[in-house]
């Protein structure tokens, strides 16, 4: 009976998920080309090389990318990507290699880590936020054998030890050698599939490789956020967020999936983000939460010279969105954002449409189709709606991460689930303090700070103290115009939260050390300046 449910689910599951590409207008084309396009994903894989070969099939003369150098057709990417893949093979580079790509977003990190794939070289995607030192760790680590980096991050890196190449990608000159010195050449499939290999803990400090393989078992993931989103095959996509990150990687592997015009810059500015949209007519945007607050400060007049209109949908994931965020950004941009929760480990689990944010600006969304979400105590028992334990996720067709309690994966996340099976994430496990014999999470105290009228944003973290164990210090970034004191943030917090939640000691800064992905590294946080007495 049990393996009969199954297959019926799976089967609603398969029929909802063609109904939503179809919507979108996938596989919209002639028989033949289908049949070629489904060859390259035969022979490469539901891959980003194999994505890139079929839409040089189905879409050629698509722009496929457009970036500060001006744009490129899904055939003119092909035929570049296979002259620098040939460039690089006689440059020494062979199946089985592992290489990364230490880039900003922009063409050259796009053909690099296609041209590898077409080759059988491996990538790790490095964090542009690395020092150095941690990048050549990681690439002593990863058994690196050359590493394609931006002219800015060349020189950081020029003290390896390890006989590792360098080759400079952007502003461009040495890979368009490479794309010349190549160029009529064509490449057969490898032996081998590629992979790409995202880091994650960012915030840590640590790095630990994720091979993002098997992109095939992502689709039912796909059709599920299209059931959710309203996107369309072929129309303009503009990805802020760094695509070296999980986040970033995934919308342009959803892109690819809908042959969109992806729109990029290296570097992100508001004010020329509204341009962008309103010259491409963009429709999906990809950010994190610190550039929809970064569209927000821009002066009234700026954002409103230019024509949003086109835009049906904003997606945010990368960091917590607080719910002042959600609210404003609403009232200014209208009804089109979309709050994102997924981890580089899990993948995406949960979306929440404009209307749950209307509801409840705080949510994380409603779990995605063939996606179920657990919320389990200490012990492993299953929570009712409202109480607070650890998050866990089981997924229909799993992806990959670590597992336990039959077959469900652990987001590291504490939170709860409403009677409307929304979900709530109120901090990290690990980053729990126990304060006089109290659980206290950071976050919860940070959203709470967050949405006072005075603030900007705040920071929550734990340290030690000799007479509770450990207590909360705040980190608060003010309006421009406010004169308000630590003791009014502390009764603030008082008044909404219990006493052990009250941060002792409180410090005014100008801004949040944060990473490329928009989350506050909290271990970058200047000491406060002064304490106060506790509170009463």
């Amino acid at each position: 009976m049990n393996r009969l449910r199954g297959w019926l689910t799976n089967l609603v599951d398969v029929a909802a998920g063609l109904r939503a590409m179809q919507r979108a207008g996938i596989a919209r084309h002639s028989p033949g080309s289908l049949l070629c396009a489904a060859k390259a994903l035969h022979a490469f894989g539901m891959s980003p090389v194999g994505l890139a070969v079929a839409n040089s099939i189905l879409h050629g003369e698509r722009d496929f990318l457009h970036d500060e150098l001006g744009s490129v057709t899904y055939g003119e990417f092909h035929r570049r990507t296979d002259a620098l893949g040939w460039a690089l093979r006689e440059h020494g580079l062979l199946e089985g290699d592992r290489v990364g790509v230490m880039c900003r977003n922009h063409r050259y990190f796009l053909e690099a880590i296609v041209a590898f794939a077409k080759i059988g070289v491996d990538t790790v995607l490095l964090n542009t936020d690395f020092a150095g030192r941690r990048t050549i760790e990681v690439a002593h680590n990863e058994k690196l054998r050359a590493i394609v980096a931006d002219d800015e991050f060349i020189e950081a890196l020029s003290g390896m030890s390890t006989p590792c190449q360098l080759i400079e990608a952007w502003p461009g000159r040495r890979l368009e050698e490479f794309i010349a010195n190549g160029r009529g050449q064509r490449l057969s499939a490898p032996t081998r599939r590629a992979v790409h290999v995202i880091l994650t803990s960012g915030t840590t400090g640590e790095a630990v490789a994720l091979p993002r393989v098997a992109l095939e078992r992502q689709v039912g993931t796909v059709a599920a956020i299209l059931e959710r989103v309203p996107m369309h095959a072929g129309h303009p996509y503009y990805i802020a967020a760094p695509l070296f990150h999980a986040w970033g990687f995934g919308n342009l592997t959803l892109a690819w999936i809908l042959g969109a015009t992806v729109v990029v810059r290296s570097k992100f500015d508001p004010s020329e983000a509204l341009s962008l949209i309103d010259e491409d007519r963009v429709r999906s945007v990809a950010i994190v939460p610190v550039m929809a607050q970064r569209l927000l400060d821009l002066p009234s007049e700026v954002r409103r010279a230019h024509d949003t209109s086109s835009v049906t949908n904003v997606q945010l994931s990368g960091s917590v969105m607080t719910a002042g965020l959600a609210n404003r950004f609403q009232e200014e941009f209208g009804e089109i954002l979309f709050n994102v929760y997924g981890s580089t480990e899990v993948g995406g689990i949960a979306y929440a449409v404009p209307a749950d944010l209307y509801d409840e600006p705080a949510t994380a969304g409603m779990p995605l189709r063939g996606t179920e979400v657990v919320v389990l105590d200490s012990t492993g028992r299953r929570l009712a709606a409202g109480a607070t334990g650890n998050v866990f996720v089981r997924r229909r067709w799993r992806i990959y991460g670590r597992t336990r309690n039959g077959g469900i994966t652990s987001t590291g996340d504490v939170g709860y689930l409403d009677s409307h099976g929304r979900l709530f994430i109120t901090g990290r496990s690990d980053e729990m303090i126990v304060s006089g014999g109290e659980n206290v999470y950071p976050s919860e105290v940070e959203k709470l700070i967050a949405r006072h009228p005075e603030v900007i944003e705040a920071a929550v973290s734990g340290v030690s103290d000799p007479e509770f164990g450990q207590r909360l210090n705040a980190w608060v970034v003010r309006r421009e115009d406010s004169s308000l004191t630590a003791a009014e943030v502390q009764m603030y917090v008082r008044a909404n939260l219990a006493r052990y939640k009250v941060p002792r000691d409180i410090a005014f800064v100008n801004s949040l050390p944060r990473n490329s992905a928009g989350k506050v590294v909290k271990r970058l946080l200047p000491t406060p300046e002064y304490a106060l007495d506790p509170p009463p």
